[in-house]
């Protein structure tokens, strides 16, 4: 596996595990109540976002790499 994908796989465990905790934390500690519609949308929101760069990257590599 070459570097950049080395990078990329340690960027999103790390982040992802940061990013996913405080995701948790949020919902714990009733800031973030998925019961209301705009706790939905913000969940949805700031999922789709991560999965949106998660994505974007993973292509960018994958197509300069190619």
């Amino acid at each position: 596996m070459a570097d950049h994908w080395l990078s990329f796989v340690y960027q999103y465990l790390v982040g992802g595990f940061f990013f996913f905790f405080i995701i948790f934390a949020a919902i714990y500690t009733k800031v973030l109540v998925l019961q209301t519609k705009e706790g939905k949308r913000t969940f949805i929101m700031l999922f789709g976002g991560f999965l949106y760069f998660f994505i974007g990257h993973a292509l960018w590599i994958y197509f300069i790499t190619k």
